[in-house]
């Protein structure tokens, strides 16, 4: 692999590959995933994490990543995904 980035030695994508034009909202074809919803759903909390910290679409996708965590059980997860959409202003 010649030039190709490889990751598969880190628990994720460093923080540079999404700055350097990689879309972090992108979605599948079929489902409508993205890498935020992939990660609530199979119990990544550190990846969604630095998802969401980096900018991440909370309520993109036809099955949202709150909606992936909760189904799942992962409620780490869905306390992640909620925060960030949580009104500060009460």
């Amino acid at each position: 692999m010649d030039g190709a980035m490889s990751f598969s030695n880190m628990p994720y994508p460093p923080p540079s590959f999404f700055f350097s034009g990689a879309d972090i909202n992108a979605q599948t074809e079929e489902t409508q995933e993205t890498a935020l919803t992939l990660a609530c759903c199979g119990g990544f909390l550190e990846v969604a994490d630095f998802l969401i910290k980096a900018g991440a679409d909370l309520e993109l996708g036809a099955s949202t990543p709150l909606m992936e965590a909760g189904q799942e059980g992962h409620l780490e997860l869905v306390r992640a995904t909620v925060r960030p959409l949580a009104r500060q202003d009460f």
